[in-house]
């Protein structure tokens, strides 16, 4: 949206003097005053039309990133590891561990299946 009354003073050598104005100048300052403000509002309720569809953009996007991080996790080499390997390295973490030990059976379901079928670990 361009301001309708474009950037442009009628009364433009009056900007950068301080010669007095006469009452005609007077009234069209007045009238330059009145539009601009109408202009800056026309445009502030553009910003604000503009910035509630970049918010849902942003939000689309954000969405968007999600799930392609979760495509991308399908790809993920540890999904190709064998579950003998899996269930040793749960064991090795817990022997390093101790009680400190995280919980594969809360990742996710292939390894709660793996933990709970490494018998080395109960």
């Amino acid at each position: 949206m361009k301001p309708s009354s474009g950037l442009q003073s009628p009364i433009a050598e009056l900007l950068d003097t301080f010669v007095v104005p006469s009452p005609a100048e007077c009234t069209l300052v007045h009238e330059r005053i009145l539009q601009l403000s109408l202009d800056m509002s026309k445009l502030d309720n553009e910003i604000g039309r503009v910035e509630k569809i970049l918010e849902g953009l942003r939000h689309n996007r954000v969405a968007l990133q999600k799930l392609s991080d979760r495509h991308q996790n399908i790809l993920h080499p540890t999904r190709r590891l064998p579950v003998e390997i899996l269930g040793e390295i749960f064991v090795q973490v817990q022997v390093a561990l101790g009680s400190r030990s995280i919980a594969p059976t809360r990742v996710c379901r292939h390894w709660r299946a793996v933990a709970i079928a490494t018998s080395q670990l109960w």
